[in-house]
């Protein structure tokens, strides 16, 4: 096989790397070493045997190629050292920077009572952190963050004790569940307490330490203001810790007991009850002010029998799910005191609430909210129809679950029921049909008849989500039909002009309509973010 052509340099010099400028430091070591290629490439494709002089100086020549590569990789590691060491550096230096950043930080220089409030807000704020450690982890920020939470009554005022999820629950456990209570009562100071029950699943409580806990809250048992947990773990409790509670919140009913309550609080005055506990075996405290009530099918006559007791019931919250059944109906009670009402989650598949609402007479009724995806205009009406009350304020809220749209003509219904209605708010988390080009006219002054609303003074619309259908036109014409400022105002001398609009609709703040009327004297605001209740677990 030919070799190179005769005349070229077949030989290469290694690869050279200059490790310094300044003394010329480079590898190789060797100078200038030079490595033939077309002899050597010509002998790999022969039968070639190389003589003993060879074979002594292809040694020779791998030793010093086996030097170089130790050369080579004991620099390497030198380079790879003095890198690794430059990148702890640089990240030291980053972090110096850093913390002298923090030191520019505003929140340095907030006074102590605005840090206080932030640190309040933190603190009342639902987390997957156990509430009781909130303040504890704000005191490990800083010295300063330190002096204010261990100063601050009021960030000890709430007391979380979780709930044991497993059964024995260790003694261990127990024991520091007892100090942080004790901490807490200690750095609380005089301020009201709130303690609240904590639990990932419901259990049956038998453990003894929770007699310990609640024998130590006991002596503190005139600064409770509000408890909140299970049932089961309140009924737990000395009746002498729930004598100066003025609000409880009892949940995570236990199925498998059959055991009856008698909650006899003598200073209670709000009571909410959720997550399925058993209205029938419950008697309610009677001097409830505010009650917060969410029942299900088959406790509608209990839930009668309890309202019945109360004399001095003032505000009622209901939710209901399920279809009624056969004990809840032909039951009836008088509200004489109730002057607020709240109805949520009102759907087409539950008829619980309407058999309870068909169940009760509210003749001073003043301030009524809907919050659904499906009214029940009917019921809503009868029972304004059978009360007669005073009903000066009402709320409309549609969910994002509505499963229909109330027609126009039930509007109009539910309004002549409530000739007396002086404020009216309307927000449309579902299809936006609901406040709809139709019901705005017919909200309208008109000399030619009877107008709806004619004492409302006190607007408030807004749509979640506008589409086209929602025109501004309706919308100004009905405000310039009402506003006594503006030359189109259509109303009679009995008639009320509005007052004040709140829109929830951006678009509406860009017509020139509306922005002229801001300057004739009716008071207009943009309703700001607003956002969709759907459930009792919303109630703190």
């Amino acid at each position: 096989m030919a070799g190179f052509p005769e005349g070229i340099d077949d030989s290469y010099s290694w690869p050279c790397t200059i490790l310094c400028h300044k003394c010329s430091r480079c590898l190789p070591s060797m100078k200038d070493p030079k490595i033939s290629s077309s002899g050597v490439f010509l002998k790999f494709r022969e039968l070639y045997s190389p003589s003993e002089l060879e074979i002594l100086s292809i040694s020779n020549l791998r030793s010093q190629i086996a030097e170089e590569i130790d050369a080579y990789d004991a620099e390497i590691l030198r380079i790879q050292s003095i890198s690794e060491k430059l990148n702890r550096d640089r990240d030291l230096l980053r972090s110096y920077a850093d913390h002298y950043g923090a030191l520019l930080a505003p929140v340095r220089r907030l006074p102590y009572d605005i840090l206080l409030q932030i640190f309040e807000e933190a603190c009342k704020q639902e987390s997957d952190l156990y509430p009781s450690s909130v303040p504890f982890l704000l005191g490990l920020v800083c010295k300063r963050w330190r002096n204010v939470t261990i100063t601050s009554p009021s960030l000890w005022s709430n007391i979380v004790v979780r709930l044991p999820s497993q059964r024995p629950f260790p003694a261990s456990r127990w024991q520091s569940i007892h100090k942080v209570v004790k901490l807490h009562l200690l750095r609380s100071g005089c301020m009201p307490l709130a303690l609240r029950f904590l639990s990932s699943r419901l259990v049956i409580i038998r453990d003894d330490g929770l007699d310990i806990v609640a024998e130590t809250l006991v002596a503190h048992q005139f600064r409770f203001r509000e408890i909140r947990g299970p049932l089961r773990a309140i009924a737990r409790l000395p009746d002498g810790l729930l004598s100066s509670v003025g609000s409880l919140i009892m949940e995570g009913y236990m199925r498998e007991s059959n055991r009856r309550y008698i909650c006899d609080l003598p200073n209670i005055h709000t009571l909410t009850i959720r997550d399925g506990v058993p209205l029938s075996r419950i008697d309610l405290p009677q001097h409830v002010h505010t009650l917060n009530l969410e029942f299900r099918p088959g406790n509608v006559g209990a839930v009668i029998r309890n309202l019945s007791r109360m004399r001095s019931l003032r505000s009622l919250t209901v939710e209901a799910y399920g279809l009624c059944e056969v004990g809840d109906v032909g039951h009836f009670v008088r509200l004489p005191t109730l002057t607020s009402f709240t109805c949520r989650n009102m759907y087409l598949n539950t008829d619980t609430l309407c058999c309870f609402l068909a169940s009760i007479d509210v003749p001073a009724l003043t301030d009524l909210t809907i919050i659904g995806g499906a009214f029940h205009t009917q019921t809503i009406i009868s029972l304004i129809q059978r009360s007669r009350p005073p009903l000066r304020k009402l709320t409309i809220i549609t969910t994002s679950h509505a499963t229909g749209v109330v027609e126009v003509v039930e509007f109009i219904e539910l309004f002549r029921a409530m000739p007396d209605l002086a404020s009216l708010t309307v927000h449309d988390f579902a299809t936006s049909k609901t406040l709809s080009d139709s019901l705005l006219n017919e909200l309208r002054f008109d000399h030619d008849h009877d107008p709806l609303l004619p004492k409302l003074e006190h607007l408030e619309l807004a749509w979640v989500m506008p589409c086209v259908m929602n025109s501004s036109d309706a919308m100004i014409n009905l405000i310039k039909s009402r506003h006594i400022g503006c030359s189109s105002y259509r109303g009679r001398v009995t008639d009320v002009p509005l007052k004040s609009v709140a829109l929830g609709w951006p678009l509406l703040f860009q017509d020139l309509a509306l922005r002229r009327l801001e300057g004739s004297g009716l008071q207009v605001r943009k309703v700001g973010s607003i956002q969709e209740m759907t459930c009792m677990s919303k109630y703190e």
